[in-house]
């Protein structure tokens, strides 16, 4: 009825690997535009938070490359403490320091 289990999960796991592949890309070119990005009055806030979020995204992306490569039973669950719980502390954490009042 709802197929192969096992091939559900290769589907899962490259659907991950895919997303972690993009955000080590968009982490880098985020970090890349933190230097890149013009300095025009008043966006100091935002090219201070490109630098860290660009590495939050490059450590999920080299996890999650590296979980599949390794130990791919448990992607799926690290893939969802990323996603529930790291990276949006992360960024609650960047924002509230560098727009905190």
């Amino acid at each position: 009825m709802f197929g192969d289990p096992e091939e559900r999960f290769q589907k899962k796991i490259y659907k991950i690997g895919k997303s972690a592949a993009y955000s080590l890309g968009g982490g880098i070119a985020l970090w890349g535009m933190m230097w890149l990005y013009p300095h025009p009055e008043g966006s100091e806030r935002l090219t201070a938070a490109l630098g860290p979020i660009g590495w939050i995204l490059v450590i999920y992306g080299i996890v999650m490359l590296t979980l599949i490569i390794v130990r791919q039973r448990v992607v799926p669950a690290v893939n969802f403490l990323f996603m529930a719980l790291i990276i949006p502390a992360c960024l609650i954490y960047i924002f509230v320091n560098n727009w905190g009042g």
